[in-house]
């Protein structure tokens, strides 16, 4: 049976936490950046374009995040767990700023965001044939979710799912021992 030589890591336990944090307020404030961009240049931001380059921005992210703490602050070593512990730390962190900066978002600067987004919903139901009374009870249900608090939840757990996965990928990746 093998055994984990821990002698071969320069820095076994570098601290996460910090490293996460970083990283975390780097990629929240980088979140809000792009969205401002969107919001002044018109984009539609309830868009399945919207969430899919997002999702490609986060991927790399998470990619260049896990190879810079690798190389630059860990001697060039990363354990598996270690990469997957500071995408999930990091997710958790950068989509608690994230939500904190999109709930200021839609109160501050776009108010009617959530008017557009239920506007797009009841125009994409009503083009897949939807009856008025269909549209109606979605609308009823979907409003459960749609206020900015449970958007904000979302948000969180969204941004750690994504990140955990994005972590899986690219600590199997950078990992070195």
């Amino acid at each position: 049976m093998d055994t984990f030589d821990n002698t071969k890591l320069q820095n076994p336990n570098s601290p996460l936490f910090k490293a996460s944090l970083e990283y975390g307020v780097i990629f929240s404030l980088i979140g809000a950046a792009l969205m401002l961009v969107a919001h002044y240049s018109g984009l539609n931001m309830a868009g399945s374009m919207w969430k899919y380059s997002n999702w490609v921005i986060t991927a790399a992210m998470v990619g260049w995040m896990l190879w810079n703490f690798r190389d630059k602050k860990n001697g060039g070593f990363l354990r598996y767990g270690q990469g997957v512990g500071l995408s999930v730390l990091t997710g958790l962190i950068a989509g608690v700023l994230g939500g904190i900066i999109f709930f200021l978002f839609i109160k501050f600067i776009a108010p009617d965001f959530m008017t557009k987004i239920e506007d797009t919903a009841i125009a994409d139901m009503h083009a897949r044939g939807m009856s008025d009374e269909q549209i109606e009870m979605s609308m009823q249900y979907a409003s459960m979710f749609m206020t900015p608090g449970a958007m904000v939840a979302f948000a969180i757990i969204g941004s750690v799912i994504l990140y955990l996965l994005c972590g899986l990928v690219f600590s199997a990746i950078y990992k070195r021992d």
